[in-house]
């Protein structure tokens, strides 16, 4: 057998050795689309406020979540949202994808929501109450919580933040 050869063949077993060890390291699954409506406790539409979607995996039966990424959108005038279908693959042995889905919804003024067991492909309705004192909004900005997600993902969120701190007076 040609050296050329022998090189050929021990390209392909390499291959295919690194192929069955991170083969089964790396994880994918298919989220969304998310849609829905946000309303105040009127039943009128909130404009203008942001979603949050966090995708976790967990480990050591869910006593660890890893942040793998973060989708944000705004709701349109008629206070519906969309994000659409997303695929995401991370290298981690031995995690699993987080099976408790959640969203945030956030927008100055109104009280911060998570929601835990949201369904893919379900149209939502939220309502989220007007906060109407300003112990009131220093309370639910305290309340915000974004677990472990970078701050990189977090431009728009982080934006609304501080534009809430400066309506009530909490920064300049």
């Amino acid at each position: 057998m040609s050296r050329k050869s022998m090189k050929w063949i021990g390209g392909i077993i390499l291959v295919w050795f690194v192929s069955a060890a991170v083969g089964p390291c790396t994880i994918t699954h298919k989220f969304g689309p998310y849609f829905g409506k946000v309303v105040d406790e009127t039943g009128q539409p909130i404009e203008g406020a942001l979603v949050l979607k966090a995708f976790y995996t967990i480990r050591l039966g869910g006593l660890t979540h890893n942040f793998v990424e973060a989708l944000e959108t705004v709701t349109d005038r008629n206070g519906e949202f969309h994000l659409a279908p997303y695929r995401a693959w991370v290298f981690r042995f031995p995690d699993q994808w987080d099976p408790i889905e959640s969203i945030s919804i956030f927008k100055p003024g109104y009280r911060v929501y998570s929601m835990r067991y949201i369904r893919s492909n379900e149209y939502l309705t939220i309502e989220i109450p007007r906060l109407r004192t300003r112990e009131d909004q220093i309370k639910n900005l305290r309340e915000m919580i974004y677990p472990n997600i970078p701050r990189e993902k977090l431009k728009n969120f982080l934006e609304f933040e501080k534009k809430a701190r400066r309506e009530i007076g909490l920064t300049q």
